[in-house]
């Protein structure tokens, strides 16, 4: 559009040369012509304020347009580390209360399983006291029935053969003798059922043992799972307080930085405005001035033919004038596990902790290149503060007016510059933080991952 309204100016001295070549002849005293180029070709001037603005512009949409990118992007970026984290705390959350939950049921076993060991050791203990008491009155039955069976064994070595006593004696060793056999082999059977019962009593002993081992270790294994996700889930909740507190200062550092772009815009638009008016008005100023010219000239009939002819001429080119600048106007606007479950577990730490790694890295990378956006714009805005002041020193009134406020504006704009961005950083310093703490969590999930997955290699081999 510059180049339109430049070109159309370039042709306007030729173009009315061309015009009153038939007045050159008869007015050189009178200077008609020269006046007429002059007060045109002085306009041309009026054109610097405009491309300034538009350079002014230009400067201000190269600085605004990574701005724009680096808000959208950080934006989506932790929006979806506060997503991610919503996702991961729901998942932790609901796993550690299940995890909870059995772990109250593998206590309540061990207790059940504690209970049980303990009677069948009390069961256990009261029958070999029995046992062992019951085995001393039968040995000392055992020895007088042998005692008893030894004299009566004597006394009949001593009797009579044949005689009533003899007979007498050996019908009472023959009777002692069964009973004492009976006894024995009673005794006998009874030890033997007894070693029977205890080989029971201690088979059972030792399961209630084992099953107090077994579900000590689950329940172990249960606290030790409860305490790693709840640990993980303080660093996702700590992560994500940070994410928000990050959000929040950069929605309002990117909603403010939109906000002074398009009152910088409006300023230079309400500028060109004025401009266009300017040059409006100049150029009918300076038609209706020559127009004047040409009418106190002679009134002889040729001048008078002349100056109709110079009229027509210069309303042409104002018509001229006016069409480029209504131009240019208009074109700015599972054993414990198996294999297959202890690789996926392995494979989803190992995500995770990727995961968490590279969402730190493209942060970390994203806050960096805020010192970089803020530098760009201090320097544009730096720069239009200077060239405004520049550009107020050859202006008066409302122009001048209309650049003292992109004066004042851009210096506040500058001077309110850094604070927000330091924001920026300090909070991408708690998100940065933040994922320390969380990857130092997922790094110590996967090693046990990857340690339980070489257990269950080794259990189902």
């Amino acid at each position: 559009s510059s180049e339109v309204s430049r070109g159309s100016f370039r042709a306007l001295p030729q173009q009315l040369s061309l015009s009153v070549s038939p007045m050159r002849m008869m007015s050189r005293r009178c200077g008609i012509a020269a006046a007429a180029y002059t007060a045109l070709a002085g306009s041309a001037r009026a054109w610097d304020l405009g491309e300034w603005l538009e350079i002014e512009s230009k400067k201000d949409q190269a600085a605004v347009g990574p701005t724009t990118c680096w808000c959208k992007d950080i934006k989506v970026l932790v929006d979806s580390r506060i997503d991610a984290a919503s996702t991961e705390l729901q998942g932790l959350e609901s796993a550690a209360k299940i995890q909870h939950f059995e772990n109250e049921q593998l206590s309540l076993k061990v207790q059940d399983h504690n209970a049980d060991a303990g009677e069948h050791q009390q069961t256990l203990d009261q029958a070999v006291a029995i046992n062992s008491r019951s085995g001393a009155g039968s040995d000392e039955h055992v020895g007088s029935l042998e005692q008893a069976l030894g004299t009566i064994r004597s006394a009949i070595d001593n009797a009579e053969s044949g005689s009533s006593a003899h007979s007498t004696l050996k019908e009472l060793e023959g009777m002692m003798s069964k009973k004492l056999e009976s006894f024995k082999a009673e005794d006998e059977a009874a030890s033997s059922q007894f070693k029977e019962l205890q080989a029971a009593k201690q088979n059972m002993l030792r399961l209630s043992k084992e099953a107090v081992a077994s579900h000590l270790r689950r329940l172990a294994d249960g606290m030790a799972a409860v305490a790693q996700a709840n640990a993980q889930i303080d660093a996702y909740t700590s992560r994500r307080e940070a994410d928000h507190t990050l959000s929040s200062s950069v929605k309002s550092l990117c909603e403010r930085l939109e906000s002074e772009a398009e009152e910088r815009a409006k300023l230079r638009q309400d500028s060109t405005i004025l401009v266009s008016q300017a040059k409006v008005e100049e150029a009918q100023h300076k038609s209706q001035e020559a127009a004047s010219k040409l009418m106190s000239l002679t009134q002889s009939q040729f001048v008078r033919g002349v100056r109709a002819h110079g009229q027509n001429t210069l309303s042409t080119v104002t018509s001229r004038l006016l069409a480029a600048l209504e131009l240019r106007h208009d074109r700015h606007g599972s054993c414990p596990t198996s294999v297959e479950h202890a690789e996926f577990s392995e494979r989803l730490a190992a995500e995770a902790l990727d995961g968490s790694k590279k969402s730190a890295h493209d942060l970390m990378a994203l806050v960096a290149k805020a010192s970089e956006i803020k530098t760009g714009l201090g320097r544009m805005l730096q720069g239009a503060v200077t060239n405004a002041h520049v550009a107020e020193n050859k202006l008066k009134g409302d122009l001048k007016a209309s650049v003292d406020k992109i004066f004042s504006m851009a210096e506040g704009q500058l001077s309110s510059l850094t604070q927000p961005f330091d924001d920026i950083q300090a909070n991408g310093k708690e998100s940065a933080m933040a994922d320390q703490r969380l990857v130092t969590e997922l790094m110590s999930a996967k090693a046990e991952a990857s340690q339980e997955l070489v257990e269950a290699k080794r259990c189902n081999r």
